[in-house]
């Protein structure tokens, strides 16, 4: 939440990719330069979904900030049957970061 605010305060417009889009509303209530776009970091075919989706906008991508994470839940299994914690964690960024790859070794352009 600190980081979404430093950076939209900074002019940056943040995308907060969120499993439950009313929740990330809520909290990010007030703050300018959001834009919430749903994501399940337990389901590999969201993940897919968000970053072929954001690959196709065309829209640069200075900055990931992979700052999610589950701990002490109980024992749940994603999609594949991987432990959630290793799904979330580990493997999930791991995936996004791999499919947003294009995005992010794009040169930054300059105003």
């Amino acid at each position: 939440m600190e980081t979404t605010k430093v950076l939209a305060a900074a002019g940056a417009t943040v995308i907060i990719p969120a499993r439950d889009i009313e929740k990330a509303k809520k909290n990010l209530q007030g703050i300018r330069n959001v834009e919430i776009v749903a994501m399940d970091l337990m389901s590999p075919t969201s993940i897919d979904a968000f970053a072929e989706n954001f690959i196709a906008s065309g829209r640069p991508l200075h900055l990931l900030i992979n700052n999610a994470g589950i701990m002490w839940v109980p024992l749940r299994r994603d999609a594949r049957g991987i432990e959630s914690q290793l799904a979330t964690n580990y493997l999930a960024l791991f995936q996004l970061s791999a499919r947003l790859w294009p995005s992010l070794k794009k040169p930054m352009e300059h105003a």
